[in-house]
């Protein structure tokens, strides 16, 4: 007998519904604090995953410029990710991820895209 997914009833502009909403709403901060705790399992499972992922990339990157050829837009992609958790002090134990960031967002390209989407943001409220 196949498996039935029901879907959350969405209201006419594709959001959820306004009870929905809100439950999600207040479970948030209670997520944020919960996030913040270095003994959260959940914490301890994306920590161990972004420490793996470093691993890999560090000697990955540490021989070549760019991810693929020359400056692309995985370039961008990757350095806008790495850039968030450089932010945090992610990226201490990986120099060569380090100076990919670096090299990447100090690129007219980059610096362009980046500050196009501060602005939309800001514009958007």
């Amino acid at each position: 007998m196949p498996v039935v997914r029901r879907r959350a009833a969405m209201s006419p502009n594709g959001c959820l519904p306004p009870s929905r909403r809100s439950r999600r709403q207040a479970s948030l901060g209670r997520s944020i604090i919960l996030w913040r705790h270095a003994e959260n399992p959940v914490r301890k499972f994306f920590d161990g995953s972004l420490k793996a992922r470093l691993k890999s990339m560090e000697p990955f990157l540490a021989d070549r410029e760019w991810l693929v050829g020359p400056f692309s837009v995985a370039d961008m992609l990757m350095a806008d990710v790495l850039h968030l958790v450089d932010r945090f002090e992610g990226l201490a134990n990986y120099p060569a991820c380090k100076d990919y960031v670096a090299r990447s967002t100090a690129r007219p390209s980059f610096l362009k895209a980046y500050t196009d989407q501060m602005a939309h943001l800001a514009a958007a409220g």
